[in-house]
């Protein structure tokens, strides 16, 4: 190496190897030494490839502590919609499926982690419907020996049935007993709330159309519900009690869900939520009383267990609830002996409200 001087009089260094980096490397990308259960993120179109590549070995040839690291690592880059179409693209579905009934209690939870994450996408529950893995989930892993693989299977569901197509495939999948094994898994007392909250959410996400009301009218859902409220988990957790009292407002959209919902006592299970300071419970909660009110043998109960909460949310600072008040109040009004014991509970800019 030799110095010199410019003419601008700075220090200037000449290196004869660094000429040998301006020729390409023309050698093989890939050593054929290439440790194929190294565990890395690679770089540029080979980042999710990798690990896909990672977690399609077979059990034999991959750790299971290796493989949650994977798995693990691949949710990671997940973040995006770009990297999860090339995740689709190289039927990462199919192993996925696989994990779940692995024997590592983290390989099946970031199984369902990353499914969770893949539906999210059109395609991706498009490629998690030809695996079969709503069926797979709802038959081995809603009943898992460890609660936190519940509660992961359940996300998963949750945002499966977010989409119209998804909820639809989830009413289908398992000979429909989808419902069934979630009414089991809420009576279960050593579930989780975050699994019993995600389940719930499953089951609103379903409810949303007239199969999925029938459908979970005959698991009877709205016992199952009621059950869930009356614990005091439900009374620890409003994101439970919002979910809860959703899927109750769903199944009050017909007939037959009303009279149900009525017999099993959610007009006293809701009454008290409107008072609650959560603005999604006092929604949720006032919208199944809306529902409810509309059948006739359902108005007078609701103007006895719930007349003065309802007056009280005509001032609620959240439109939504102020509607859902005001639309129970006229629907329970329309019988006579409810009306006289609304109206003088209503101030005179409220009756001209109302």
């Amino acid at each position: 190496m030799s110095r010199t001087q410019n003419q601008s009089h700075a220090t200037r260094f000449y290196d004869g190897q660094a000429l040998q980096e301006r020729h390409p490397d023309l050698s093989e990308p890939f050593h054929g030494d290439v440790v194929k259960d190294e565990i890395a993120i690679a770089f540029g179109r080979r980042h999710v490839h990798k690990l896909v590549e990672l977690v399609s070995l077979p059990k034999e040839d991959l750790t299971p502590e290796k493989r949650a690291t994977a798995l693990r690592y691949l949710l990671g880059v997940l973040t995006n919609q770009e990297s999860k179409a090339e995740a689709i693209g190289t039927n990462v579905a199919a192993p996925l499926v696989v994990h779940i009934t692995d024997d590592s209690d983290d390989v099946r939870r970031i199984a369902c982690e990353v499914m969770a994450s893949l539906a999210t996408s059109r395609d991706g529950r498009t490629s998690l419907i030809a695996a079969d893995a709503v069926t797979a989930t709802a038959m081995k892993m809603l009943k898992d020996r460890n609660p936190e693989v519940r509660g992961a299977a359940c996300s998963f569901l949750a945002a499966f049935s977010s989409a119209h197509d998804g909820a639809r495939h989830v009413l289908e999948a398992a000979d429909g007993s989808v419902f069934e094994k979630i009414v089991k898994l809420l009576d279960d007392h050593a579930t989780p709330t975050s699994a019993k909250t995600s389940a719930c959410e499953t089951l609103g996400g379903c409810t949303l159309t007239d199969e999925g009301v029938h459908a979970g009218l005959e698991a009877r859902l709205p016992k199952a519900l009621l059950r869930v409220l009356d614990r005091e988990e439900a009374r620890m957790s409003s994101e439970l009690r919002t979910q809860a009292a959703r899927v109750l407002k769903n199944l009050c959209q017909v007939e037959i869900g009303r009279t149900q919902c009525l017999v099993a006592g959610a007009v006293k299970a809701m009454a008290p939520l409107l008072r609650n300071t959560d603005a999604d419970v006092r929604l949720q909660a006032s919208g199944c009383l809306q529902a409810i009110a509309l059948e006739r043998d359902a108005k007078m109960p609701v103007c006895e267990a719930a007349r003065v909460n309802l007056v009280m949310l005509l001032r609620d600072p959240v439109v939504g609830v102020v509607q859902n008040a005001v639309a129970a109040i006229r629907a329970s009004s329309d019988l006579p002996d409810a009306r006289r014991k609304f109206f003088p509970t209503l101030a005179p800019k409220d009756k001209d409200y109302v």
